[in-house]
């Protein structure tokens, strides 16, 4: 007799980092069991892959180097896939980033198997005026270009700026590509608090740790107040991403704690308590993001946020409505805008609960499940 197992539809997510999963991806897998699929994921092997089966989810590995230095390594790459996909023999595929996505879409086409596309920001590689990016860059556009033309494909973009860039490449059109906002957030374990009563502000910034990031920007800002004796206090808290080419060196990070620039809290496991025990949130980025997470997660507790004027952030952020904009590399401007939320306490309060009204109306779990399951139940009855 056929198992139940057998009768489900399987999904299978292509990931390129098991750590990347967890914090994006996991609430949308658990959210397909619960609906009644079969969930595998596909992603390089890591540390964090026992905590994914942990929660009943079979994993494969398949190396995906995050640079572009190596041909044999992304033939590899594709040949690993390619048999994984054709072992599972799953009903849709859903992948995310830029190269679970190009080859996730090569397997879909050669295998006649549906596919979702996530551009969860396009990062550096179109922020960057340099030559081999942008060789890379019009490489990859005419691939995609190609391969969501035969594929039964949809590509969702986590911001409308990415969106419109790919349509008026004619990479996508408006039947097979929309904007989903961000990669949703649980209303329930994320919720409104009032913020800490403290002498100090207490500002976090929570990200891998990337110069790209803005990191430096912070160190100049934290100079700048330390010199006009403003007392705050910065929280540094993420993942040393040592696969990055951007990556910082924890002994760097150590030093700038040990100098009194900012505090050094390692990975945190319980983002709705840390938030919840600061006053504002930093991300002053220096690229194009999809939309950050930690902003999503800071709205939803009621922590107003300064960021950058950047594909994506500026999408979530309204300038004195919700946060504060600012230039990129501007560590005046930020300080700036950190002494203006110090000094106004109920500023900060009018700010953190539009930042909640903002979130449950388009950012929450809720409404990216409703994007999300709805575009599977289409491409699957489309098969």
């Amino acid at each position: 007799m056929e198992s139940i197992i057998e009768k489900k539809k399987v999904i299978v997510y292509i990931v390129n980092a098991d750590w990347y999963f967890l914090l994006h991806w996991k609430d949308r897998a658990l959210e397909s069991q619960r609906r009644g699929y079969r969930v595998l994921v596909i992603t390089s092997p890591g540390s964090k892959i026992s905590e994914i089966r942990a929660m009943g989810i079979d994993v494969y590995t398949v190396p995906f180097d995050r640079a572009w230095y190596s041909l044999k390594n992304e033939i590899v790459s594709i040949v690993n896939l390619s048999r994984v996909i054709k072992y599972v023999k799953p009903s849709l595929l859903h992948t995310v980033t830029i190269k679970p996505n190009l080859y996730g879409l090569f397997v879909s086409w050669y295998y006649s198997i549906p596919i979702v596309c996530n551009v969860s920001g396009l990062g550096i590689l179109y922020s960057s005026s340099n030559t081999v990016y942008a060789f890379v860059r019009k490489l990859l556009e005419t691939l995609f270009k190609i391969f969501i033309k035969v594929s039964n494909s949809f590509m969702f973009f986590e911001n409308n700026t990415d969106l419109s860039l790919y349509r008026d490449k004619g990479i996508v059109n408006k039947i097979n590509s929309s904007s989903i906002p961000g990669a949703g957030v649980d209303e329930n374990q994320f919720q409104y608090a009032l913020e800490p009563e403290s002498k100090n502000v207490s500002l976090l910034f929570a990200s891998r740790m990337l110069h790209s990031k803005g990191v430096h920007t912070i160190l100049e800002a934290s100079k700048i107040l330390k010199e006009k004796k403003i007392n705050i206090k910065i929280n540094f808290a993420g993942i040393l991403d040592y696969e990055s080419p951007d990556s910082i060196n924890e002994n760097e990070i150590v030093k700038w704690d040990s100098e009194g620039l900012i505090s050094w809290l390692g990975e945190v496991k319980h983002m709705p308590n840390l938030i919840n025990k600061s006053h504002v949130v930093i991300m002053p980025t220096t690229y194009q993001e999809g939309i950050p997470r930690i902003i999503i997660e800071a709205l939803a507790c009621g922590r107003p946020v300064i960021t950058t004027n950047v594909a994506g952030c500026n999408e979530i952020i309204t300038n004195g409505v919700n946060g504060i904009i600012i230039p990129i590399n501007d560590p005046v401007s930020l300080a700036e805008a950190i002494i203006k939320l110090v000094n106004n306490p109920e500023l900060r309060e009018i700010m953190g609960k539009k930042g909640r009204e903002i979130f449950l109306k388009k950012y929450s779990n809720s409404i990216v499940f409703k994007y999300t399951f709805n575009t599977y139940q289409r491409l699957l009855n489309s098969t």
